[in-house]
């Protein structure tokens, strides 16, 4: 899996399957929401208890969009994980990849 790092997408008014198209540098890709959030911009994580977070930037995975985002706290169960695999070496590394399904506004 190859993560780029990028801009901020532009959203299009163009549908790939049930995903809004959006383009970066004049490459299509897929996103998941309705509106993408500035870098600096608070979020809400909905799934495995994330919580609040900001976004940091962008990515594109194999043709979606992605937000690289720092978590508030991290959930127990992802120190455990990443700790025994090795993903976190200090606990002040917490970049975390979403898509536009799993957030909302933190407002």
């Amino acid at each position: 899996m190859a993560i780029n790092w990028t801009s901020k997408p532009i959203l299009t008014d163009e549908m790939d399957e049930e995903f809004r198209v959006a383009t970066i540098d004049g490459t299509k890709l897929k996103w998941s929401s309705d509106s993408v959030p500035d870098v600096g911009d608070r979020i809400f994580i909905t799934f495995n208890g994330w919580g609040l977070a900001t976004v940091r930037g962008y990515c594109h995975i194999e043709g979606f969009v992605g937000l690289l985002v720092e978590p508030d706290v991290l959930p127990d169960w992802y120190v455990k994980q990443t700790k025994r695999e090795g993903f976190i070496k200090e606990l002040g590394e917490k970049i975390i990849t979403i898509f536009g399904r799993e957030f909302k506004s933190a407002e």
